[in-house]
């Protein structure tokens, strides 16, 4: 893996040169004319982006063999470069954003979303496939007003502000194909956003939402296109650093989805106390009976950072009784299809969330620069879940899902010159499926226990 590793860094040397390079010449004469344009398009724009590679090898217990099989196992490059225009006359702009992506190697999973997917369909996974592909595609082509407390962008682009909608990540967003607007009263924000088609950061052209559901393997469902999504959110910040968070979103005659979300920061004993309760909600829009009733996952968080330590700790419980058995936070149901505005990550493979499952979190990580190793950081943390409970078309009723994962992590950020701000990272998880099911049966989003290494580097430029 490290071998694999020497060769993404000499990639990552060659294509950062250049930007650090350019970052450092400031008193060119072009950028100096530039800079005297009298343009604000060009004068407040930016060029913005970061070379990324990836390294990872994930190995999948397969019970018909009693053996650890290889899952994933590849070493990708991407590379972004994102432009920001400032406002003509104050009010209008254009944001513009690409990216590519190659495997310097991979033997094992051609799907991994690091890279593009051998298929363009989400729908319609062709899974005799065996190469990713190496090219590149957009994430944002919008454009932008402003105008007083109000904003606006329309085209390709990601949500911001408050709302129900979210993206899918690799190092790049996801891109919906649809206008968004809002307004800012004093400590009052509001947003209303519409799309019609989506697509994730691996795959390379947008594509229209459809009830369909491949990931989870649901009996029963029609296959129907939808034909929008929608989404209204606010959010409330008091003097007091208190957050209030509520959103409705809908798929047309699919899914209506919503939350609420109370956030507070606090200092105690010299430390920053941060205390949340987050609330998310779905229910079927139509008749094709993807949850039974309400389904809903709640969760309480907290972390305390003081001097050089960071401590969280997190819990869940979810509701998703139903043919498709778990809950997620998104209008579509697929993953890749859209994406919800999810607080919660965990980085501990499983989602935890299963119908009546339980789970909890804890982790805590210490920054080193008081041991002479500025930019250093490790840390450590634990997830479980119980009570889990299978799909309603599942056999085996009676059956109870508990899981378990351990994770490690190691990073590294570069304190000055013209590598500062540059990161490294390594994250290892052990995951444990204590169920006996296989994976992807009656626990429609559980697999296998799994042992998971990923390396991360990621160097950031800026014109």
């Amino acid at each position: 893996m490290f071998k694999k590793t020497i060769l993404a860094t000499a990639i990552l040397v060659a294509s950062a040169a250049t930007g650090a390079f350019a970052a450092d010449m400031t008193d060119d004469s072009m950028y100096t004319a530039a800079q005297s344009s009298g343009n604000a398009f060009f004068d407040d724009a930016s060029i913005t982006g970061g070379v990324y590679a990836f390294s990872r090898k994930r190995n999948r217990y397969n019970p018909g063999t009693d053996k650890f099989e290889t899952n994933l196992d590849h070493t990708s490059v991407l590379g972004n470069i994102d432009f920001s225009s400032g406002y003509i006359g104050g009010i209008v702009g254009l944001d513009l954003g690409v990216y590519g992506s190659m495997d310097l190697q991979q033997s094992a999973s051609p799907d991994h979303e690091m890279n593009f997917f051998p298929w363009d369909d989400p729908y319609n996974p062709d899974w005799t496939q065996t190469e990713t592909k190496d090219d590149v595609s957009f994430y944002k082509a919008a454009v932008k007003f402003k105008l007083a407390n109000t904003w606006a962008k329309a085209g390709y682009i990601q949500p911001s502000g408050p709302g129900g909608l979210g993206v899918n990540w690799n190092f790049l967003p996801g891109t919906y194909r649809g206008a968004q607007f809002g307004a800012d009263f004093g400590n009052l924000s509001l947003a209303y956003m519409w799309a019609d088609e989506y697509k994730a950061p691996w795959f390379q052209e947008t594509y229209e939402f459809r009830t369909r559901n491949p990931d989870a393997g649901l009996t029963g469902i029609d296959d129907k296109q939808i034909d929008y999504l929608h989404s209204v959110g606010a959010v409330y910040t008091f003097a007091n650093g208190l957050i209030l968070d509520g959103a409705f979103s809908q798929s047309d005659g699919y899914l209506d989805t919503y939350h609420a979300k109370v956030k507070h920061s606090l200092m105690v004993a010299d430390g920053t106390l941060n205390l949340a309760y987050h609330y998310y909600g779905a229910k079927d829009a139509g008749d094709l009976d993807v949850y039974d009733g309400n389904a809903w996952q709640q969760a309480l968080t907290a972390s305390f950072a003081v001097g050089p330590y960071t401590l969280k700790a997190e819990s869940t419980v979810t509701r998703a009784r139903g043919k498709q058995g778990y809950f997620v936070y998104r209008t579509t149901v697929p993953l890749g299809t859209s994406a919800g505005a999810y607080d919660l990550w965990w980085d501990s493979r499983s989602d935890f969330n299963h119908d009546g499952e339980k789970a909890v979190y804890f982790g805590l990580w210490r920054d080193l620069a008081d041991q002479d190793l500025a930019g250093w950081r490790v840390g450590a943390s634990f997830a479980y879940g119980w009570d889990g409970k299978p799909a309603s078309d599942f056999g085996v009723q009676d059956a109870q899902l508990k899981e378990s994962a351990v994770n490690v992590d190691i990073g590294y950020t570069v304190q000055e010159g013209n590598w500062k701000g540059s990161s490294f990272a390594l994250h290892w998880t052990n995951y444990d499926n204590h169920s006996g099911q296989p994976s992807w049966t009656g626990f429609k989003n559980a697999f296998q226990d799994e042992h998971d290494i990923k390396l991360t580097m990621v160097v950031p430029y800026s014109f």
